[in-house]
């Protein structure tokens, strides 16, 4: 299993330059939307989801559905669910559609949400080639016009900058990719898109 990153030490972790990071009316409009969660225990069991993801093309669409249900059922700002839509797609539809060529055993995949006092964190669980996409994956040349670019690296370059922190460990033989964003701060005051 995959365990609290925090606390094992991750073997890879991306963590957003500061200067990308925004703190404006936006996280404040986050925290005064979501009461009740400050310190019960009660309410952290029910601030958790975890989705079983069946090695299909189409489930990308099923998980980010489920995760945009969760996100508005907790009142999560509209910012932070747009950049787990994107990151969640991308990140999903990689794993199923090249994880587990050539693989030996049936293939498991989960994602788990941890909603927390001041972040929300998605763990994608996976046991299929090792594969850590924050130092594995292709850099995008930028530079080259879409048509012109070699395929690849794209997603995790538009999750590095739509997510606050991302790390990766490689665990009892399961892929275990973290990205946690702060409720207080959905990221950068431009959309992710303007990047």
């Amino acid at each position: 299993m995959c365990g609290n990153l925090h606390n094992r030490g991750p073997a890879a972790q991306y963590v957003k330059p500061r200067s990308a990071r925004g703190f404006g009316a936006e996280g404040a409009r986050d925290r005064e939307r979501a009461p009740g969660r400050h310190g019960r225990q009660d309410q952290q069991e029910r601030s958790g989801l975890r989705i079983v993801v069946k090695p299909d093309p189409s489930e990308p669409r099923r998980v980010v559905d489920e995760v945009e249900r969760f996100c508005v059922e907790h009142a999560l700002s509209q910012n932070i669910i747009f950049r787990f839509q994107l990151s969640l797609d991308e990140l999903l539809t990689n794993i199923i559609s090249y994880g587990f060529e050539g693989a030996t055993e049936d293939p498991v995949i989960t994602v788990d949400i941890r909603l927390g006092d001041a972040d929300i964190e998605i763990t994608i669980r996976d046991n299929g080639q090792p594969f850590n996409p924050l130092e594995d994956a292709e850099i995008p040349d930028l530079s080259l016009a879409a048509e012109d670019r070699p395929i690849g690296g794209l997603g995790i370059h538009l999750t590095k900058s739509f997510i606050d922190t991302l790390a990766y460990e490689r665990v009892e033989g399961f892929n275990c990719l973290t990205l946690t964003q702060p409720l207080g701060a959905a990221g950068s005051e431009e959309s992710p898109d303007e990047h």
